[in-house]
């Protein structure tokens, strides 16, 4: 018995196509986030003692604590965070007045987040609270 004979295939004219790759849209531009206005560079930032949820106010239906404008006095109530399901009262430690409120109402903060800038008001000042 011989052995067989290998026959060459034959030469295709032919390159295999490759399946066309998708075209990549480009993203759109990023959006440019609402400006707030610069706050006066005398602020003091109040910042997340802790990691949790940040309330502006005791519930859903009630005023906030505080409003920009307002003149807060030490030991008054600022805010909530919400951590592993207990509500923390977070309190003011000085005088001063809301320059802005920078964390938003129902969304997590982090540790050290910035939540508040406000500008020192001496003992001196005349302001009254809203």
């Amino acid at each position: 018995m011989s052995a067989p004979q290998l026959q060459a295939m034959p030469q295709l004219g032919y390159a295999p196509q490759m399946p066309a790759v998708p075209q990549m849209q480009q993203a759109a531009p990023a959006t440019v986030p609402e400006s707030r206005p610069t706050p006066p560079t005398n602020t003091v930032e109040i910042k997340a003692p802790m990691v949790g949820t940040f309330y502006r106010a005791p519930s859903p239906d009630a005023e906030s604590y505080v409003r920009v404008g307002d003149v807060i006095e030490p030991g008054r109530v600022l805010c909530i965070i919400e951590a592993m399901k207990l509500m923390n009262e977070i309190e003011a430690e000085i005088k001063g007045r809301i320059v802005d409120i920078v964390a938003e109402n129902a969304l997590p903060v982090e540790f050290g987040q910035v939540m508040f800038q406000w500008t020192n008001v001496h003992k001196s000042s005349r302001c009254q609270s809203r």
